[in-house]
């Protein structure tokens, strides 16, 4: 049957199905070799995966040493302490006491009002923590301020400075949200309104 079929076929059609059909193993071996080329990127792809998170976890041990032995022996009452005991503003509060205490002085609401906000614990930071979190030995406290502060540019070095510094018997303090925009009061003073959130990380053994 197939002698039959190669007689009827033309010789030039002939030589063409036959060299075709010698480019067959060529073919299957180039499909066998890629599909292998594929599961081999597959496993060197999964091998690379884990050492980046092998080296991911040693920079992270790395890190939180490091942290452990800066902030080991953190005071829990740190922003109570150093942050929420500070006064702000204090040469507008000193100006405004000198004029209500001017014998001259007849009177002004705005004033009053002003002075009576810049002494009391309203234009104190004030910050509120949600349920702590421990973590390897890591416990986690977000604090977020319960009301904006007025402030000007020296309370806001100070406020950074006792945030970021290296004060004895502070936690790690990370800043996750910070909004710091200029506002003008009817005075014409200008003063900062401040809103922060942080990330409070103490250490334990």
């Amino acid at each position: 049957m197939i002698n039959n079929l190669c007689k009827k076929l033309p010789l030039k059609r002939l030589m063409i199905y036959v060299i075709a059909l010698s480019f067959l193993p060529i073919v299957f071996v180039a499909l066998y070799y890629s599909q292998k080329t594929q599961e081999w990127d597959g496993v060197s792809d999964q091998i690379n995966r884990i050492h980046q998170l092998s080296e991911t976890k040693k920079r992270k041990q790395f890190f939180n040493t490091i942290a452990r032995n800066a902030f080991s022996d953190s005071d829990p009452l740190f922003l109570e302490n150093h942050l929420e005991a500070l006064t702000f503003l204090k040469k507008e509060r000193e100006s405004l006491e000198q004029l209500l205490q001017s014998p001259t002085f007849t009177g002004n609401e705005a004033a009053e009002k002003r002075y009576a906000l810049l002494t009391s614990v309203s234009n104190r930071l004030e910050f509120l923590q949600s349920p702590s979190q421990n973590i390897e030995g890591v416990q986690e406290t977000f604090c977020w301020l319960s009301h904006p502060v007025e402030i000007d540019a020296h309370d806001l070095k100070e406020v950074l400075n006792r945030l970021e510094g290296t004060r004895k018997g502070k936690p790690q303090l990370l800043i996750t949200d910070f909004k710091c925009q200029k506002k003008t009061l009817l005075s014409g003073n200008e003063v900062f309104e401040l809103n922060l959130k942080l990330l409070k990380r103490e250490f334990h053994s």
